[in-house]
């Protein structure tokens, strides 16, 4: 009997060939998913800093053009990326509401648009910035 009970604890503690399969193929969908997700993950990580490195080139070029005006252009200790340009135009607002006027005396409601723009030429972001300047400034 002893040696009985020991045989059939040995068989009980075995798996067969369809379970050993199954787990296989559920730990092989399960790496596959995780690799899947990483891999998605870098994208959206690499996705992510190339849009806020490009915000934060616009911010800086921003102030930048706030400060100096916006036919200057920034000089390489305050805009030092490469192959990276930026620029900046004057605009007349649009859409005020009625009764409202754009000039006032000597000054005027005008819009900054900066453009960054990349080593080829594609547009990469750009910010418009409302700006009380004076009427002479263009």
């Amino acid at each position: 009997m002893i040696g009985n009970e020991n045989s059939m604890k040995s068989l009980k503690m075995k798996f067969t060939l369809v379970e050993v399969v199954v787990a296989l193929t559920v730990l092989g969908f399960a790496i596959i998913s995780a690799s899947v997700m990483c891999s998605q993950s870098i994208n959206r990580i690499t996705k992510a800093k190339a849009r806020w490195a490009n915000q934060h080139m616009l911010s800086q070029a921003a102030e930048y053009f706030l400060m100096a005006g916006p036919k200057s252009q920034p000089p390489a200790e305050i805009f030092p990326y490469r192959n990276v340009r930026v620029s900046c135009t004057v605009a007349d607002v649009v859409d005020l509401p009625d009764g409202v006027d754009a000039v006032s005396g000597q000054w005027r409601l005008a819009t900054y648009e900066i453009q960054l723009t990349g080593g080829s030429g594609e547009k990469l972001q750009s910010l418009k910035i409302d700006k009380i300047i004076q009427a002479s400034d263009q």
